[in-house]
């Protein structure tokens, strides 16, 4: 979406009036023309990414993380990802390999260079 109106609080800073942003709408409404959203729920828009590759970060983002969440990783452990090219695989081997600090992550893939260069 575009921000059209913002609040007083301070994460708002990071923001002005006509960004690009993307986000996940907690409360209802997400369908709408127009949605009230709380600042940490919403980011500026990167500028080499389209608004419909940008909507589906929070997504693919929140499905990776949950499942690295399910399945206990810690910092040092070994991770394989199925399908390394994909959106939530991509997404789940730079959370296992930065976040979490994996000692290897191996993916399935046949985009070979991109998932290296993600940390594979």
């Amino acid at each position: 979406g575009r921000v059209i109106a913002k609040g007083k609080d301070p994460d708002l800073r990071r923001l002005e009036i006509g960004d690009l942003v993307y986000g996940q709408c907690w409360k209802m409404g997400s369908f709408a023309e127009y949605a009230i959203v709380e600042a940490k729920n919403v980011h500026k828009m990167p500028s080499l990414l389209d608004p419909l590759n940008a909507a589906s970060i929070p997504l693919v983002s929140q499905t990776s993380y949950q499942a690295i969440v399910k399945a206990k990783l810690k910092k040092g452990d070994k991770f394989l990802i199925l399908g390394g090219s994909t959106a939530t695989g991509i997404m789940a081997t730079q959370i296992a390999k930065k976040f979490i600090q994996c000692e290897k992550v191996i993916v399935t893939s046949s985009q070979e260079e991109l998932c290296k260069s993600l940390g594979a």
